[in-house]
């Protein structure tokens, strides 16, 4: 009887050895991918989605804080899928199986500035001139080669053009939308039903924290709406990142609202 235990014992332990490995083989394939490992990769000559949409700076249903397209330890083996536009996104709902992104104003910024080339014969690379934005959806791996021939200097170029005329946008329309998730607003406004910065001492703890002079007339009334988002989507941010601890401001995150229905739905 001892042996029999022993033995079960001793298989248990192996499979669990097993299972470890898989769970590494796994974490390895998943392995999050850096600027520099990508910039490597293509000069091996291997292109692929999630690069091109790092550095066109392609905007994600993936409107958490710590999300971006060179992620994938948690997100190993999702399909990636471009499409023209957020309306077209919206089609494939709020998932988590399936990464759906589209060109930022960024990313038609570079698209501005690759136009903007007369040199270049855009045929040898199998594109016509002007680049459409389905050319950034459907031929990305020809944009890519050509993006990458076209020299450092050039790309700097066009990098600096897009981010000085189209950054901004770019970036206050991901805290918009992050905002504005379904679901995220309701959440928030939970959250701060009890909160108030609206004293003298904290508001000028917040100013000092944010490195801005609002006054109480510049706060949003309770509860936020989502034309406050639209108006000052930072404030929103700046706000909720003061009166939330790191707990709550976790729990305000889509990715954590899309789990949290996920749950709900398969009890």
């Amino acid at each position: 009887m001892r042996w029999k235990l022993i033995f079960i014992i001793m298989m248990f332990s192996m499979l669990l050895i097993i299972a470890g490995c898989q769970d590494q083989n796994m974490e390895d394939e998943c392995m999050e991918w850096s600027d520099e490992m990508l910039i490597e990769m293509r000069q091996q000559g291997i292109t692929t989605q999630a690069g091109f949409a790092r550095f066109k700076r392609f905007e994600s249903h993936f409107v958490w804080e710590d999300w971006h397209w060179t992620q994938f330890q948690n997100y190993c083996g999702r399909e990636i899928i471009f499409v023209r536009s957020e309306e077209e996104a919206a089609e494939f709902g709020h998932t988590l199986d399936v990464i759906v992104g589209w060109p930022s104003a960024y990313s038609l910024g570079i698209l501005e500035g690759i136009n903007n080339i007369e040199d270049i014969e855009f045929e040898i690379f199998g594109l016509a001139h002007p680049l459409t934005v389905d050319d950034f959806i459907s031929n990305w791996e020809q944009v890519d080669n050509f993006w990458h021939e076209i020299g450092q200097e050039r790309r700097n170029s066009i990098s600096r053009f897009a981010e000085e005329n189209y950054g901004v946008e770019t970036d206050k329309n991901w805290r918009i939308r992050r905002w504005l998730f379904p679901g995220v607003l309701d959440k928030l406004n939970v959250l701060l039903e009890n909160q108030d910065i609206a004293t003298e001492f904290e508001l000028a703890l917040f100013n000092r924290r944010h490195n801005r002079e609002i006054t109480v007339d510049d706060l949003p009334a309770w509860p936020i709406t989502e034309e406050d988002v639209h108006n000052d989507s930072i404030l929103i941010t700046s706000i909720a990142g003061y009166l939330l601890t790191d707990e709550e401001l976790r729990s305000t995150e889509p990715e954590n609202l899309i789990r949290a229905q996920q749950v709900a739905e398969n009890e």
